[in-house]
């Protein structure tokens, strides 16, 4: 379970990651120092609506800068030609080009826009990330101390994973920008550094400072999770129940309850006494722990306690939450101990009753070792339609194949088992490819 955890934990850095570049695509190139009361203040509709069909030079210009950040690029492109071809302003000539530069960088030319020789750094350092150049996006932006270069300096350095360089940058934006849009990044950035290099006391420290001053924070929820995770590894449970519990109570729907709850389900195995006996979902983590000792039918016995439980409390509204994260999962694993001692009719009904994916997925296998062939087979083809399956593709394939010769119909078995075996192939997964060829050659 806890490599599951780390690989779980390893999937939400990598979206996060994701998330983080699209920080950098909200930075936009600064107002130019232009006075001009209507741009100084961001009207860009009013100056559309004001400057439209002026002739003025430096209104001219205002007009295009508001094109520019209403997303017009095409028509702020045309006004800064314009002014490039007529104008003996130099300054205004400089910051038309610059411009011009940018709306490059936004169109995804940046080679296009470094070779325009702006000397714009900031502009500069977006492309070299884009470009993912992250050594010279560092070596610029190191250079420079406002929150947004010190943000581009120490995401730089840690995508180069140079993890010293980077934490000295976001310290740098939590001490001089504590009310930056950057700093709650910054915080959260060093918490993940030092839950990278195991140093878990110190992750604990920027996590929780997240949890007590940023709650609006995009990762406000990973930064929970997190701290339940890094004091799990420090071997404080009672302080992961603690942040665990806080996460499935607040956030029940979070991708991150997910995790909460199989830390929760590791903290009870590794300390039972630390849960409470009358927790509504202290009979779930007993039959949880006997399903973990394959002792399947002690375990069915014990989760049919505690579903029993959960669906007269929701029969009289008596719902609650902790209780309820746990609903599904004892249905899957129920399901599953029905599956290890054969009993497929009673698997089936589980599954039917869970609404995980994967419950949904065992639902289709369960049909077809209980020679529900031609339901599981309508159960699969649905699956194969539905986006949240795509990983398991190759499986379906392969369980549609089974149904399909456990009918006769040979054919049909053939086209699925060989598209499985295409993908196990790509996979690189030769146990599995031996499997299918074992089933075709006889």
């Amino acid at each position: 379970m806890l490599l599951f955890l780390l690989f779980q934990i390893q999937e939400v850095e990598e979206h996060i990651e994701t998330e983080f570049i699209s920080e950098v695509d909200k930075i936009q190139k600064p107002l130019f120092n232009i006075n001009d009361s209507l741009y100084k203040n961001s009207k860009f509709d009013m100056i559309i609506r004001i400057y439209r069909n002026t002739d003025e030079e430096r209104k001219k210009f205002i007009l295009a800068e508001a094109y520019y950040y209403k997303r017009q690029y095409q028509k702020a492109n045309e006004l800064y030609n314009q002014i490039l071809k007529s104008s003996s302003d130099s300054e205004i000539v400089l910051f038309s080009n610059i411009s011009r530069s940018w709306i490059l960088y936004h169109q995804g030319l940046y080679n296009l826009a470094i070779e325009q020789e702006t000397k714009d750094s900031l502009l500069l350092t977006l492309c070299y990330i884009k470009m993912k150049d992250y050594s010279l996006a560092y070596s610029i932006s190191k250079n420079y101390s406002s929150d947004t270069f010190l943000f581009l300096s120490g995401f730089s350095a840690y995508l180069l994973k140079s993890y010293d360089l980077a934490i000295n940058s976001f310290e740098k934006l939590i001490q001089n920008y504590p009310n930056s849009s950057f700093t709650a990044i910054g915080i959260y950035r060093i918490g993940i550094i030092y839950l990278r290099t195991e140093f878990y006391d110190r992750a604990i420290k920027y996590f929780t400072l997240i949890v007590n001053n940023y709650k609006q924070f995009k990762f406000y929820q990973n930064a929970i999770y997190l701290s339940a995770y890094s004091y799990y590894k420090l071997q404080n449970y009672e302080k992961s129940y603690e942040y665990a519990l806080m996460l499935i109570k607040n956030y029940p729907n979070d991708e991150n309850t997910k995790l909460a709850k199989n830390l929760i389900k590791e903290i009870y195995l590794a300390r039972p006494e630390i849960v409470d006996s009358t927790t509504e979902y202290y009979d779930y983590l007993k039959a949880y722990k006997l399903y973990k000792e394959d002792k399947c039918y002690s375990a069915i016995e014990v989760y049919k306690v505690f579903i029993n439980s959960k669906e007269k409390r929701v029969l009289f509204f008596f719902k609650t939450t902790i209780g309820d994260a746990f609903l599904n999962d004892a249905t899957l694993e129920i399901g599953e101990c029905y599956m290890k001692v054969q009993n497929y009719k009673e698997a089936v009904n589980s599954f039917r009753r869970c609404k995980l994916d994967e419950c949904s997925y065992k639902l289709g296998i369960s049909l077809y070792l209980d020679k529900n062939y031609s339901q599981s087979i309508i159960h699969f083809e649905k699956l194969l339609k539905n986006k949240n399956f795509i990983s398991k593709i190759p499986e379906i394939y392969y369980y549609l194949g089974l149904n399909y010769l456990a009918m006769n119909k040979r054919k049909k078995a053939e086209e699925y088992l060989n598209k499985s075996k295409m993908l196990y192939i790509e996979m690189g997964d030769s146990e599995k490819v031996k499997t299918i060829e074992s089933i075709l050659n006889n």
